[in-house]
């Protein structure tokens, strides 16, 4: 799929994956991702933080990352938002103004996924 010329906020093309298990053949399983979508975002950095992770400083971002609302999109603890080779944990999601039009997605970037 190429990219489009696409003016406005929602001129992002992210992927949303969900976590999946792969039989590795020897009777257990391998975690991976899926891409579940392919949809045109908004991302809008919120805040940042450092955070001490295996002895060494992490960078933690949080975005506001809206997606127009889709009826075949479940949002679960196991879903995460991939922007290129950004990976972005998604810790909320709220529908604006109860309306189905908006998603608003609340992630992490810089954490393990």
């Amino acid at each position: 799929m190429g990219k489009k010329n696409v003016v406005g906020p929602m001129r992002h093309q992210i992927k949303i994956q969900t976590e999946a298990q792969t039989a590795d053949g020897g009777g257990g399983y391998v975690l991976g991702w899926t891409t579940t979508a392919t949809v045109w975002a908004n991302i809008k950095p919120i805040s940042g933080r450092e955070h001490l992770l295996t002895a060494q400083l992490a960078d933690i971002i949080t975005h506001r990352i809206t997606i127009r609302a889709r009826s075949d999109l479940t949002f679960t603890g196991k879903n995460r938002i991939l922007f290129g080779t950004r990976a972005f944990n998604v810790k909320h999601v709220i529908n604006v103004g109860e309306r189905d039009r908006y998603l608003e997605l609340q992630a992490e970037e810089g954490v393990a996924t």
